[in-house]
């Protein structure tokens, strides 16, 4: 869809971002919604089954692989003791270029 609105092929597309943001379209999704994720779990009382869905997850499961995957701990123990793996996502820079 990106790629539609840029006027540009899927693959094209694909290797710009890479080039640009350092990261596939896919993976720099998948970390925008972890790190919103990981924002409303400070800052609401929302249970994780609705932070996962308000960050675009269908699935609980799906949602709890790729918080483990980037933060190092599930989505539960981080609401728990949050100070220690607050530093994980700051390894990843996300930030938005302008144009895109």
């Amino acid at each position: 869809m990106l790629a539609r609105q840029c006027s540009l092929s899927e693959t094209h597309f694909r290797r710009l971002f890479v080039e640009y943001m350092g990261m596939a379209p896919a993976e720099y999704l998948t970390l925008v919604r972890i790190q919103n994720s990981c924002e409303m779990i400070k800052k609401s009382r929302y249970s994780m089954e609705e932070v996962a869905q308000r960050v675009g997850y269908p699935t609980v499961s799906t949602f709890n692989r790729n918080f483990r995957r980037i933060v190092g701990t599930s989505p539960y123990q981080y609401k728990k003791n949050r100070e220690n793996y607050e530093g994980k996502l700051m390894n990843f820079k996300v930030s938005a270029k302008k144009g895109w």
